[in-house]
């Protein structure tokens, strides 16, 4: 297979070329991209299900909504209207929404969402004239295959490629070019290839999901508890299609309904397990020990796992200080679990939005 740099090289001149500078060139790819999405659509749910052992339908919703966001860039590419816009800005008129070629992308895929954070971002790079290359992920060697037909059959195969797979020394070698920009949606490899491609190109223009603790809330005026239960288990470790980044782990609920939203989280049997720390045994002994320092009175009241351990669920005890400081160590050591979930009581969401923004202020993790 042709080498990353080489691939690097071919797709950048193409850029220079200016070969999708043509709107009517990048409606069309984009349409023909649609098309053998829907044509290939088995072979993709086929894959996508191999890959990530998910079902049927949560693959299905995957392509729907990769469908979706290619059928909104090309409506967006009016042909009139966009090179009405072009002409404006050549002749000094500013225009926000005008899709600008930065240069050539990268794309870093998602490896809980692989189809959708590779078809998405290259959608996007073909609207806005640019071209792309992908980073392969490697546990995705099904889908790769898929995505290389399709990107073979509908997009010009000197703007696209998409790499043999995403080791350390393709991501290195690549991190060393010069991209205008770069979809970075492997986040726990994102810090080190940033790094490189800012110091080769500091312009770069960087896009990247949040990455920090994902956070909800539950007001008084919430009317249907049981639906809130539900989603709340149902966005947890056990489900087939987990994404850490979008589970919430840290949950301020308000004092009036914690107590009846926690009896409904732990009606439901796969809630019903200890909490866990696959990766550092020392996390779950910090954790306990600081639930023991800091917050006594909600480690006395939590109901024991019957293996003895501490349960998944863990609800703070308004008794004790409910504070941003201590909030924020339960939640970071909590994050670094398998399966945790903290209920914090607050009095109001006023109460709930001021603990989070000191928790913000600390830095110590972002929230999403």
């Amino acid at each position: 297979m042709v080498s990353a740099l080489d691939q690097y090289r071919t797709v950048s001149a193409a850029w220079a070329e200016g070969r999708l500078e043509n709107v009517l060139q990048r409606q069309k790819e984009l349409a023909l991209l649609h098309t053998n999405i829907k044509g290939s659509s088995m072979n993709l749910i086929k894959a996508i299900c191999s890959d990530l052992q998910t079902s049927k339908a949560s693959a299905a919703d995957e392509l729907q909504l990769a469908l979706d966001s290619i059928k909104h860039l090309y409506d967006y590419l009016d042909f009139p209207s966009t090179l009405a816009k072009e002409k404006q800005v050549r002749m000094g008129a500013s225009s926000s929404s005008n899709l600008i070629a930065l240069g050539p992308v990268l794309i870093d895929p998602s490896p809980y969402s692989p189809f959708l954070s590779t078809v998405a971002p290259l959608a996007a790079a073909v609207a806005a004239g640019s071209s792309a290359i992908v980073l392969a992920p490697s546990a995705s060697l099904d889908l790769n295959t898929e995505l290389r037909n399709l990107i073979s059959k509908s997009l010009d195969v000197e703007a696209f490629a998409i790499t043999e797979s995403d080791s350390a020394d393709i991501r290195r070698e690549l991190s060393e070019q010069h991209f205008g920009a770069a979809a970075l949606q492997n986040l726990s490899l994102r810090d080190d290839l940033f790094t490189s491609l800012y110091k080769t190109n500091p312009l770069i223009r960087v896009l990247s999901p949040p990455s920090g603790i994902s956070t909800a809330f539950v007001d008084r005026s919430v009317e249907d508890l049981e639906a809130v239960a539900s989603h709340l288990v149902a966005s947890g470790s056990q489900t087939p299609r987990y994404n850490p980044l979008r589970t919430p782990r840290l949950v301020f609920v308000d004092e009036i309904q914690i107590a009846h939203l926690d009896k409904l989280i732990r009606a439901d049997t796969r809630t019903n397990v200890s909490l866990s720390f696959s990766s550092s045994r020392d996390d779950a002994q910090a954790f306990d020990k600081l639930l023991t320092s800091i917050f006594p009175s909600s480690k006395r009241n939590l109901p024991k796992h019957v293996s003895g351990h501490l349960s998944a669920v863990i609800a703070l005890d308004n008794s004790d200080a409910i504070i941003a400081e201590h909030v924020q160590r339960a939640a970071e050591l909590l994050a670094n679990s398998d399966n945790g979930l903290l209920l914090v009581p607050i009095r109001s969401l006023d109460h709930g939005i001021d603990i989070l923004s000191k928790m913000y202020v600390l830095g110590v993790v972002d929230i999403a």
